[in-house]
């Protein structure tokens, strides 16, 4: 009912680019409750709106949490068309954080469906965008995520290594974004 209100609010004022922020919104939050039928009604809906006026940064957005909810719902291929979407709207766009993201994303979808040499590059793809933006806040995932696919991969010396950053590696040691399987 709540959703209602806000709908109805933005459609009386005209405005469906707030509209489309609110469903994008709801959406994320019911994805987060693990609310994942009713997070991808709504961030179609967002989507939809977005694309008809021409808004391409919502519309990454709604692709964004459509992944999120597709690959919750245990819907990989589903879930890896959304992020592909949502790198090349990125590439278009020229964000290079976002890109990084999806390509993050994707790494995350070959992880669950146990394809660790995909999922290594994706990550390391991702890992050197965010490093060369200075976004050390993202790069900490990416590090986890290649500890845990060299764990699951016996590489033990490799996990290790994944999970220090660059500045705590001995000398002479390459990075792991060196390394393309």
């Amino acid at each position: 009912k709540q959703l209602d209100a806000v709908g109805n609010l933005g459609a009386v004022q005209g405005d469906e680019r707030d509209l489309a922020c609110a469903l994008g919104q709801t959406a994320e939050v019911y994805q987060a409750q693990g609310r994942l039928g009713e997070a991808e009604q709504l961030a179609n809906q967002a989507l939809q709106i977005y694309e008809r006026i021409a808004d391409r940064t919502g519309a990454s957005n709604a692709l964004r949490v459509l992944g999120k909810v597709a690959v919750g719902a245990d819907q990989m291929n589903k879930g890896q068309k959304y992020f592909q979407d949502l790198y090349l709207l990125c590439n278009e766009l020229g964000d290079r954080s976002g890109q990084a993201s999806a390509l993050y994303q994707l790494g995350e979808v070959c992880f669950y469906r146990n394809e660790p040499k995909q999922c290594i590059w994706f990550v390391q793809e991702a890992q050197q965008i965010f490093n060369s933006l200075g976004d050390k806040r993202q790069v900490a995932p990416c590090m986890r995520q290649l500890a845990d696919v060299y764990t699951d991969l016996a590489e033990y010396h490799r996990a290790a290594a994944a999970e220090k950053p660059p500045h705590d590696r001995p000398p002479g040691r390459a990075s792991p974004q060196a390394r393309h399987p």
